[in-house]
């Protein structure tokens, strides 16, 4: 009985002699190492949740999210309250693109950070990233009346672009304009100010944004679309139709192209 009374501790002290040169490996940014060394410690003590907390960061740090997040999940299973570790997990979901399991894993997280600035950000990508546009806005909202200005100026571009998603074409073109006056390279923002603008009727705002997307964004048809429908509207028919076959040759199956293009016909 003596024997195995000892056993339990000397697997422990292996344990932590190998977390203990993890935390070295750590400390001078060799990840791998320390990754390597974590699992050895595991092998003696499989139970201690922490262990299985500390391969997830290095995973993440690895750039491996699937095999962070399961071992995330195993350190929730020997400690079920972890709120570093929702907070991670929400990070390595939006990663994997599994924005509802993001957003679970963040709400979570928020709730029990309120003042983490950052996890407020990416709880509000996971459900941007969703087309929640009504949860983005009220985490944009919430976010804004917790944290002094100035706030990132991601924040402008996605509340413009929900904004826009529901049609309060205004409010997006005043978000967004904020926005690409601080972001002058972002095509996107460009983009979605200048369709916001076309919606208002601000021809000339419209495709001047538009023309600075271009460039930005390449491949993207709708610009192609919007700036149709411009020189349509300008009866320009043929410089129109010059750019839906633009847009058509990068995304052929786009139904609002085919339609400008039978109206232009």
């Amino acid at each position: 009985s003596g024997s195995h009374s000892k056993t339990p501790a000397i697997q422990q002290g292996k344990a932590m002699n190998y977390c203990l040169q993890a935390a070295q490996s750590i400390e001078v940014g060799k990840f791998a190492e320390a990754k390597s060394l974590v699992d050895s410690a595991l092998t003696y003590r499989p139970d201690f949740a922490v262990f299985h907390q500390t391969r997830g960061w290095l995973l993440a740090r690895l750039d491996q999210p699937d095999s962070a997040i399961a071992s995330y999940k195993r350190s929730l299973g020997y400690k079920s309250h972890a709120p570093n570790i929702w907070g991670a997990l929400g990070i390595q979901f939006l990663k994997i693109a599994s924005y509802e399991e993001a957003s679970y894993w963040l709400e979570k997280a928020v709730a029990a950070f309120p003042d983490s600035s950052d996890l407020y950000l990416q709880l509000t990508d996971s459900y941007y990233r969703r087309g929640n546009n009504t949860r983005t806005l009220s985490i944009i909202d919430a976010y804004q009346r917790r944290f002094t200005s100035p706030h990132p100026p991601i924040l402008y571009k996605l509340r413009g672009i929900s904004f826009f998603a529901e049609e309060q074409y205004a409010a997006a073109r005043a978000e967004l304009q904020y926005y690409c006056d601080l972001k002058f390279n972002d095509g996107e923002g460009w983009k979605y100010l200048g369709m916001a603008a076309f919606h208002l009727g601000d021809s000339e705002v419209a495709v001047s944004a538009l023309n600075k997307a271009q460039p930005r964004l390449p491949g993207d048809s709708e610009i192609f679309l919007y700036r149709a429908r411009y020189f349509r509207g300008a009866d320009k028919h043929d410089i129109a139709m010059e750019q839906v076959e633009i847009g058509l040759q990068k995304n052929p199956d786009n139904a609002e192209l085919l339609t400008e293009k039978g109206i232009l016909l």
